[in-house]
């Protein structure tokens, strides 16, 4: 079973797949960003500031990403949006003492991964054949998370040994490294017209892609709790963070390995309906009634990171299906528009209602929000996954609604 479109596709895929590896290397240092930043002088209420602008221009490069590469090509937005992340993080050298300035550079920053992310995601695709795309677009897409077990620990290591002052400039080398390996490699891709996929009104319209939209708000909501807030409820119980953060990792990357193999052949959307349930079982487990402890808090490390594992490659092929590959610029940019908005959306929320229903009401909401998904997957995944025949299997890059 042939994976690869042409014999220059695996190096293709591979060589982003390495690009976007080393890119995010650089990118998760940013861990650390609100301790240098400390000690550049800014105040703790600016630095908090700073670490939020993050959020809006990533949601705005996703939808950006559409009709950029409509006009420029996938390969030059690519190499444009590396730009922009390097650029962006560089300034960072000299303006990270002043408030407006971090802000500005953090700003960028965010729009460069917004177009570099969905703009990445159509170029692997358009490497795969339909038979592997769920299995080996999850191997890539866990490139831009699995630097995280590296990215912040070399950064602190040079935080602690080197020149607080060339922070940025050192842990920019890696993103350097991928700039260049990325450039290089997205060169070789084919000249292919890129039509963009249809407007996003029509997008939006198309009832094909309801409940992916639908599906992976969500699963972005769920994550969105514990990128920025597990770490402080588990350590209000009394429990350390290392116990769900390190079996998590564990399990999301072995799945991708592991798991989702085994559901490349199961519709998408039994597929998702069956991640949604794991990870709301995974916060569940967390949330018992007699004291989180920590077997139960590995548990639910083990069952969430199986789910979230599975949900998000699986939504992504199933909008991207329904396209032809020159088409799925703005598909796939507002696909990562919904998913970022619930990443960033579930932080002001829970920050919101922590006052008065603690983080356990949060996590119980999550919770219904992903039974009540999975429950409209089960009465409806079938009727909207036959609302249309796939583009990929037409051949064609057929208007949304077709």
């Amino acid at each position: 079973m042939t994976a690869f479109v042409d014999p220059r596709a695996r190096l293709r895929f591979w060589g982003l797949a390495g690009a976007t590896f080393l890119a995010f290397t650089t990118v998760t240092a940013t861990a650390l960003l609100a301790v240098v930043l400390r000690l550049y002088g800014l105040a703790d209420h600016q630095i908090g500031v700073v670490l939020a602008v993050y959020g809006a221009p990533v949601v705005m490069g996703n939808l950006l990403a559409g009709p950029v590469i409509a006009r420029l090509g996938v390969a030059r937005v690519i190499r444009l949006a590396l730009a922009i992340m390097l650029l962006a993080y560089l300034s960072f050298h000299v303006t990270a003492a002043s408030f407006v300035g971090a802000c500005l550079s953090r700003f960028l920053q965010g729009v460069g991964f917004g177009l570099f992310l969905p703009t990445a995601m159509v170029y692997a695709k358009a490497q795969l054949t339909p038979a592997r795309m769920t299995y080996y677009f999850g191997i890539f897409s866990a490139m831009v998370p699995l630097p995280n077990v590296i990215g912040p620990a070399l950064a602190d290591l040079y935080l602690g040994r080197g020149d607080p002052g060339l922070f940025f400039v050192v842990t920019a080398i890696p993103l350097l490294a991928g700039a260049l390996l990325g450039g290089a490699v997205v060169g070789e891709a084919r000249s292919t017209p890129e039509t963009g996929g249809g407007r996003y009104a029509d997008l939006l319209a198309d009832r094909r892609l309801w409940m992916p939209f639908v599906g992976v708000f969500t699963v972005g909501s769920v994550f969105g709790f514990v990128s920025s807030f597990m770490a402080l409820f588990l350590l209000g119980e009394g429990v350390a963070v290392v116990y769900f953060f390190s079996t998590f990792t564990v399990c999301f990357f072995g799945g991708r390995v592991l798991a989702v193999p085994f559901f490349e052949r199961t519709p998408k959307w039994a597929a998702v309906m069956v991640a949604l349930i794991l990870m709301c079982a995974g916060f569940l487990l967390l949330i018992v009634p007699g004291g989180t402890t920590p077997t139960l808090v590995v548990a639910g490390g083990i069952v969430f990171g199986l789910g979230y594992t599975v949900a998000y490659p699986q939504l992504s092929v199933w909008v991207a299906e329904y396209f032809a590959p020159t088409a799925r610029g703005r598909p796939i940019g507002l696909f990562n528009a919904f998913f970022n908005a619930g990443i960033y959306l579930t932080p002001l929320w829970t920050g919101v209602s922590m006052a008065a229903i603690g983080l356990r009401g949060p996590m119980l909401i999550l919770c219904a929000a992903s039974l009540s998904v999975a429950a409209m997957l089960a009465v409806y995944g079938r009727r909207f996954a036959l609302a249309g025949a796939p583009a990929v299997a037409r051949g064609d890059g057929a208007p949304p609604g077709g």
